[in-house]
């Protein structure tokens, strides 16, 4: 399912109920910045096997009922100077 149109709203009830996953947001997600970042270079870096192994982590998580966590599955871009363990941060604004 194409998941890029989804409000985030919509999108979390779709997922909880299971008409499309965290792992389908993450590829709609990664396969826009491949066909688009070559002219907007928004994006230093990407994650993309990290963000797929935690979008599957995320999804096996929901099928098991944990709803707790709001955003869960929910992919994310962030700016370049939030810290994320292990990886750089440079502050490029």
């Amino acid at each position: 399912m194409d998941t890029k149109t989804l409000t985030i709203k919509s999108f979390i009830v779709g997922l909880r109920a299971g008409s499309h996953s965290a792992v389908d947001a993450v590829k709609n997600c990664l396969d826009a910045v491949r066909s688009q970042d070559g002219d907007i270079h928004a994006y230093l870096e990407t994650y993309g096997e990290e963000a797929l192994t935690l979008a599957a982590r995320a999804d096996a998580e929901i099928r098991e009922g944990n709803n707790a966590k709001a955003l869960l599955g929910v992919p994310v871009a962030l700016k370049d100077n939030m810290l994320v363990a292990e990886h750089r941060a440079t502050a490029g604004s």
